[in-house]
């Protein structure tokens, strides 16, 4: 066998082995990038029907009614807030222009920080929050600690 052929023959095979793995690459890093996306939203899923189930609660439990909820928020939320012309709707803002809303049958306000005035980006960054809701005599006010 000459130097040449070996040469020829290598090269054939790190290309076959290239045409290979990189598809193989490409798929699972799509893969696992709308696995992520989907985790994403299914846990604002969950914190989003955990505050409006609790603020309907808290309603119709009456002032001064008050529930803490904790959620681990998770990274890529880029706003919270409440829509809605009688304020009933959560609606999460993702980071990728998303939005995932949360109807509710009470008036909801907030989102609030500690201190009363609506939330900074900080109050939905991810990470664990501690969520009170409390029942006014006609509003819900959820506040982001």
């Amino acid at each position: 066998m000459s130097k040449a052929q070996a040469s020829v023959e290598y090269i054939l095979i790190s290309a076959f082995i290239i045409m290979i793995v990189l598809p193989i690459l490409f798929f699972s890093y799509k893969y696992s990038d709308t696995s992520k996306k989907e985790v994403i939203a299914s846990r604002v899923q969950d914190i989003g029907i955990t505050i409006t189930d609790t603020a309907e609660a808290v309603y119709y439990m009456g002032a001064p009614a008050r529930i803490t909820v904790t959620a681990n928020m998770p990274e890529g939320i880029s706003n919270l807030s409440i829509v809605g012309t009688t304020a009933k709707e959560l609606l999460f803002t993702l980071e990728d222009g998303t939005e995932l809303a949360y109807a509710s049958l009470v008036n909801i306000t907030g989102p609030y920080n500690a201190t009363g005035d609506p939330c900074p980006a900080i109050c939905y960054a991810s990470g664990e929050k501690r969520i009170i809701i409390l029942a006014d005599q006609q509003n819900v006010n959820i506040t982001i600690l």
